[in-house]
């Protein structure tokens, strides 16, 4: 679109060639087309009148002028389309328009048949680039097969460097360390990862103390212990991997490894639970977040096997994630601390009667799961309210109610002769309780912190009460100590 200016009134001129549009907003069939004032006037329709018209105005000289000068370097740099324009816009000029339409006309199919060529032209460039561009594909595909094939050679080239080196470095640490170390590699700037021989049946005390680099350790199936401080202090200790062979770790095996995360035992529940820890950081739980027994991480509701017989000392030792625990009836002990620090806990399930829980020993309040537990299930039953002792149940253990606090009364039977330490401490609901003539000993702390009591008749047959038996039971009016009690 241009404009032109003539009595400072805007003229707007449109042009189109053929069926192509050029200038114009439409397209017209082999004509050209321009507009004046808003009107339209179409070359192969042009009448006499319109011709007259357009004289009259003195806009035909004016418009011809701008088809020969402005318009037509838009349309086309070719001198000879140029010049037939030029010399049909003078012949009409020259005739009073009188043959306007047919040089216009003659000029429109010029164009076209010029159109035509390039377009041939353009067919053939395209069939040119295209198998330029084949012939480009097929260079980036030789190319990049050639890459790869490189690529992988450097990669096993790599590959088998990489394994030079970890030979070397595996036969270095066992040499300098007196232990067989089945495999090693880097896994970050001066830190690695080693696998430590299963023909090693112990790893010795002290063995790695102190080792800075040591990023990762898998102990490899058929080590059965772990003796004292054998990792003792070594900080850059991320994780470790313990195999079901193990059976004991010593005393601050992990003491000073701080920067453990994460332990993997490769063994199940049962294997874990007996596991002989000598102390807190013999268990690398100690320190570690998340413990992963074959590949599962013990979290939220766990279940200890049927067949499992003892939880060891520590075994579960800082398990915050633990929110429900069940025990099965074959378990007879559990050790000291082997719940401390599971403040999640909420439930404990026991699958066995009330004689056989009271009869677990518990080593210390921790030993037992309910120091955190709210809710104990004895068979699928919450115990809360008045208890029963089965009668033949001879021993009530150490720890055995401690803290269940639901308890309001307990029958004892006949056939009991130990009330363990701490049996009923802090069973603060408990206001009432039978002790049988068959009772010779109650032990310290027995019921302890048991406000709600308020009175107890203790029978002959009790000759040995512990220290602290009644302590805290601030509700209690009266006690009868018999004669016999030493």
């Amino acid at each position: 679109m241009s404009e032109q200016k003539n009595d400072n009134k805007t003229q707007n001129i449109r042009f189109g060639i053929g069926n192509k549009q050029i200038i114009a907003n439409n397209t017209y069939d082999n004509c050209v087309v321009f507009c004046v004032e808003g009107k339209d006037y179409k070359t192969n329709k042009l009448t006499e009148k319109q011709i007259d018209e357009l004289f009259d105005k003195g806009l035909l000289k004016r418009f011809c002028e701008e088809i020969a000068g402005k318009v037509v370097d838009k349309l086309t740099s070719n001198e000879e389309l140029a010049c037939l324009l030029k010399d049909a816009v003078n012949d009409a000029i020259k005739n009073e328009g009188k043959s306007l339409r047919k040089s216009l006309d003659d000029y429109a199919k010029n164009v076209i048949d010029r159109l035509d060529d390039i377009k041939d032209k353009l067919k053939g460039l395209q069939e040119t680039t295209e198998k330029g561009i084949k012939g480009i594909h097929s260079a980036i595909e030789k190319l990049t097969n050639e890459v790869k094939n490189a690529s992988a050679r450097q990669s096993m080239g790599a590959s088998a460097t990489a394994k030079q080196f970890q030979n070397a470095l595996a036969k270095k640490l066992t040499k300098k360390r007196g232990i067989k170390i089945a495999e090693a590699k880097r896994v970050g700037f001066g830190k690695y990862k080693i696998t430590i021989s299963g023909e090693e049946k112990v790893i010795p005390a002290h063995k790695f103390e102190n080792i800075k680099g040591i990023a990762q350790v898998i102990i490899e199936d058929g080590v059965t212990s772990v003796d004292s401080s054998a990792f003792y202090n070594c900080t850059d200790l991320t994780s470790i991997t313990i195999p079901d062979s193990v059976t004991s770790i010593g005393s601050s095996a992990f003491s000073g490894c701080s920067g453990l995360t994460d332990v993997y035992y490769q063994g199940d529940l049962s294997g874990w639970s007996e596991i002989d820890f000598a102390d807190s950081s013999a268990n690398p739980m100690y320190y570690a977040d998340n413990l992963y027994i074959n590949g599962e991480l013990l979290q939220g509701e766990i279940v200890i096997p049927e067949g499992t017989e003892t939880i060891g000392d520590y075994a579960f030792y800082l398990c915050s994630g633990l929110t429900s625990i069940t025990i099965p009836d074959s378990v007879t002990s559990i050790g000291e601390y082997a719940f401390r620090g599971c403040s999640g806990l909420t439930d404990v399930y026991y699958q066995g009667d009330l004689s056989g829980w009271s009869e677990i020993d518990f080593a210390d309040s921790s030993a037992n799961p309910m120091y955190y537990a709210d809710n104990l299930y004895i068979n699928g039953e919450l115990l809360q309210g008045e208890i029963v002792i089965p009668e033949g149940t001879e021993t009530i253990g150490d720890y055995a109610f401690y803290l269940c606090s639901g308890l309001t009364s307990i029958t004892i039977p006949d056939s009991v002769i130990d009330i363990g330490e701490c049996a009923f401490r802090w069973c603060s609901g408990l206001t009432s309780i039978t002790i049988p003539g068959s009772v010779t000993s109650i032990g310290s702390s027995a019921f302890e912190d048991c406000s709600g009591l308020t009175s107890i008749i203790i029978p002959d047959s009790v000759i040995d009460i512990g220290s602290r038996a009644f302590s805290g039971c601030r509700s209690l009016t009266s006690i009868i100590i018999p004669d016999s009690v030493t």
